[in-house]
């Protein structure tokens, strides 16, 4: 018989499903993936995003191709209005190393960015020259309205609390603007049939993985519109099953030594 348990982000009934040592949480309403632990626990997690310390060393247009720089220019292009308004403001929370802040500098936005790592941010700034501050992002920290565009790319998985920090985040959208969130699909066919082995199931630092049932849950609670876009990346399917198969060989070792271990007793 399963545990009882309860999603963390909209309440309803969820299954367990183990990850090694940690146990996450399948909604049976959203779809939402979410591990199994306390904001105290999560406080604790030991979380380090330090970049390589060469790459404050290569030059902008090194760094530019290093970021695929063009392929988050064409994520943008379509969250930027075309007709009777001309791109204003953007933020990017979670900004990394400043390829979404290089992107949309090109489309012509004045740019942003919040960043928790000191040695991203000190790239995105040395390297780009941005204006990118060095913290957590949190409610308040700039003035409600002030940007046209904003991003969270692959930043929401890691927030043990996306209600609240979505919240957040759009309230930093002026009238007309536009949120653009980029995360692993806790309903793709991948997750799915992959199940404890999925490769985005990370425990140290990956705590909400949503799907676009959760998302438009979320949206709801705002009263926000929401557009969904789905994606499988091309090699996740192997590396899943490859995943899969070596810890199920490590399973079948581990209970082949307790057996030894228990005949020769």
């Amino acid at each position: 018989m399963d545990d009882v348990a309860t999603c963390r982000i909209c309440g309803s009934a969820a299954r367990p499903l183990r990850r090694g040592t940690a146990r996450y949480l399948r909604c049976r309403r959203c779809d939402a993936l979410t591990r199994d632990i306390s904001a105290e626990g999560y406080a604790a997690l030991d979380v380090s995003y330090d970049p390589d310390p060469l790459l404050a060393q290569r030059s902008r247009q090194e760094l530019r191709s290093l970021l695929r720089v063009d392929d988050k220019r064409a994520v943008l292009q379509r969250a930027t209005p075309r007709a009777g308004r001309k791109p204003r403001r953007f933020i990017d929370i979670g900004c990394g190393q400043g390829g979404y802040l290089c992107a949309a500098q090109e489309l012509g936005y004045e740019v942003v960015g919040v960043e928790p790592s000191p040695g991203h941010s000190e790239v995105a700034r040395e390297v780009f020259g941005f204006a990118v501050e060095t913290g957590y992002f949190t409610p308040g920290m700039f003035a409600k309205g002030s940007f046209d565009l904003a991003m969270l790319s692959h930043v929401i998985e890691h927030i043990y609390d996306p209600d609240a920090f979505l919240a957040g985040a759009l309230e930093l959208l002026a009238p007309g603007g536009t949120l653009v969130v980029v995360t692993p699909n806790a309903a793709s066919t991948v997750a799915l049939a992959s199940g404890p082995w999925w490769t985005m199931l990370k425990p140290v630092d990956h705590v909400s993985m949503l799907a676009p049932r959760t998302v438009r849950h979320l949206a709801s609670l705002t009263g926000h519109t929401v557009r969904v876009r789905t994606s499988e990346f091309p090699s996740e399917p192997a590396t899943a099953t490859l995943a899969a198969a070596r810890d199920a060989v490590k399973a079948t070792l581990r209970r082949d030594a307790a057996h030894g271990s228990a005949s020769a007793e």
